[in-house]
């Protein structure tokens, strides 16, 4: 298990790919100015040309302005994140914080065994180990008081023993119940997050054809230029779509690492790890 992972804790490790996330964030705001920046130019060539008219320009400009906005808002998103991580891992906010550039991507599937990390999570809860404290104590001492005899008084203290044993063991059942309804509970969502991730990339290609198309058609005559700029914000949508889902597996997934005491997948630690050291040399 990395040691960074148990001295930062999950919160540090929500923090860091929140900032990722905002990262990924700005890289498709970025490459949404550069489209959007080529449609302006094929526009005002068209336009030169005669072929279409100054309005599609003004429009393309306008869709061009608003992701600038985008852009710069991505930015101070990032900064936000920064300065969160900042705090969660008692860096001085001032501080430079620099991350790999590496693209995130959770694994393709995640092989889930529900009673080994049922077994290994009761291992690890403290509120499970101390409820089976309370039972071995109160077994102990029940077992104790079986070897005496005595009147009225000490049939009662031995009944109050028993009823300890039983409420230790419903205190058992309880932390047992607990532990594993949040095991099932990120084993669902880690299913049901994959699943997202897998769905949302498969609509990332298709879109980027559909603008594609939509600019050859429009450089046709055949649909106007408002055609090519929704394919482009559709496309950008789901683009971002696509990273959140990403990031939303890896966050899933450092839970029920969190949860297990290890971390949540090889490449997660890995990048956590760097980020990590990169953290310690500012401190």
């Amino acid at each position: 298990m990395c040691g960074n992972w148990p001295k930062y804790g999950g919160e540090a490790l929500e923090a860091y790919y929140e900032l990722q996330l905002e990262k990924e964030r700005r890289k498709v705001s970025a490459s949404t100015i550069d489209t959007l920046s080529a449609h302006r130019e094929r526009a005002e060539s068209l336009r030169g040309a005669g072929e279409v008219p100054e309005v599609d320009v003004l429009r393309a400009e306008a869709e061009l302005d608003r992701a600038r906005a985008e852009l710069v808002r991505a930015e101070g998103e990032i900064e936000q994140a920064r300065l969160r991580l900042a705090a969660v891992v008692g860096l001085d906010l001032k501080a430079e914080l620099q991350l790999r550039e590496d693209d995130l991507a959770a694994p393709s599937s995640v092989d889930l065994d529900l009673q080994e990390d049922l077994a290994r999570v009761r291992e690890l809860d403290p509120g499970v180990s101390a409820a089976r404290g309370e039972v071995a104590e109160a077994v102990t001492e029940l077992e104790l008081f079986v070897d005496h005899r005595g009147g009225y008084t000490r049939r009662r203290s031995y009944r109050e023993r028993e009823l300890a044993v039983e409420q230790a063991k419903h205190e058992l059942r309880t932390a047992n119940r607990r532990v594993e309804l949040e095991v099932r509970s990120v084993h669902a969502e880690i299913a049901a997050a994959l699943s997202i991730r897998d769905a949302v990339g498969r609509q990332v290609e298709p879109a980027e054809r559909a603008e594609e198309m939509a600019m050859l058609q429009y450089e046709a005559g055949l649909v106007p230029i408002t055609a090519v700029l929704d394919a482009s914000l559709a496309h950008r949508e789901i683009r971002m779509s696509a990273a959140e889902a990403e990031i939303n597996c890896l966050l899933i997934l450092t839970r029920r690492g969190v949860l297990l005491g290890q971390g949540a997948v090889e490449h997660a630690e890995e990048d956590y790890r760097e980020a990590s050291e990169n953290i310690g040399r500012l401190k």
